[in-house]
Formats: C-alpha cells, sequence, structure tokens
C-alpha cells in the first residue's frame, strides 16, 4: 500500500522506515510530495516483498528499501529507475545503488548515489572566448 509521507501515520511505521523517514525529515533532503511509503500487506510479505520508500524526481525514481529481522538486524537497499526512455530506447533503465546495515553510514551512501544519478553532467564550453585586440601606437 503506497502513501505519501504528507499522510503517514509515523507511529504505525515499521522500525526500518522510520530510521529513514527521520533523516529524510530532519536534512529535509526531498520534498514531502516527492516521496512515497510502500508497506506490505501480509500476503506481500509472506511473498517475499519488503517494506520500501520511494522518491520521485523529474527524472528518476529512487528505492530505498529498509528490512529488519526479528532479532533486529537490519539493512538498507537502494535502487534507482528512469522514469522514461533514453533517446532511441523502448525500455527504461534501472541500477543498484550501495547497500549495508541498517545505519546512518549506509544511507549516507545511498544518498550520494541518488545525489550523483542528479547531477547533471557539466559540458565544456567549446565556443571559442573573443579576445579583444589592445591598440598599440602613441597614447593620446
Amino acid at each position: 500500500m503506497a502513501t505519501r509521507l504528507s499522510d503517514i501515520q509515523y507511529e504505525t511505521l515499521p522500525t526500518g522506515i522510520k530510521f529513514v523517514i527521520d533523516v529524510l525529515m530532519q536534512g529535509k533532503f526531498f520534498r514531502a510530495e516527492q516521496v512515497e511509503i510502500n508497506l506490505a500487506t501480509l500476503e506481500e510479505a509472506a511473498k517475499g516483498v519488503l517494506d520500501s520508500i520511494a522518491i520521485y524526481t523529474d527524472r528518476h525514481q529512487y528505492r530505498i528499501v529498509a528490512a529488519v529481522t526479528k532479532s533486529g538486524k537490519g539493512c538498507l537497499m537502494g535502487f534507482m529507475g528512469n522514469r522514461s526512455p533514453l533517446p532511441g530506447e523502448t525500455w527504461t533503465r534501472g541500477n543498484d545503488l550501495r547497500d549495508g546495515g541498517l545505519n546512518m553510514e549506509a544511507l549516507v551512501k545511498i544518498f550520494m548515489d541518488i545525489l550523483s544519478c542528479e547531477l547533471l553532467p557539466v559540458e565544456p564550453d567549446i565556443q571559442p572566448v573573443a579576445v579583444e585586440e589592445v591598440p598599440t601606437g602613441p597614447a593620446l
């Protein structure tokens, strides 16, 4: 079940999702309407579907999966998908982002991967710059 971040009841969230939401809200990394919480139903969980957070930007969709075992150990996994096909393609591409334990270090790595996907490439300025000629001769 998908719910916008602005409409979520925080108290009912699983531990792993709360951890990610706390960091998102603390840093105000994304607007609330860009973030969607996906909580697996009991039937989905039985099939292996995990709770996740989806973040939508103009070009990409990111998914951060926060899984916590019954013993309390958890992990974070990140995924990125294009929202539209690249020029000349009829399919969308996706990539795995870094993952790790349910801790700040792993979450920062995922955020850095998201940042690197969102940065636009800097094109070199290949236009020659006009150089003004300095007049020579006797001073007026």
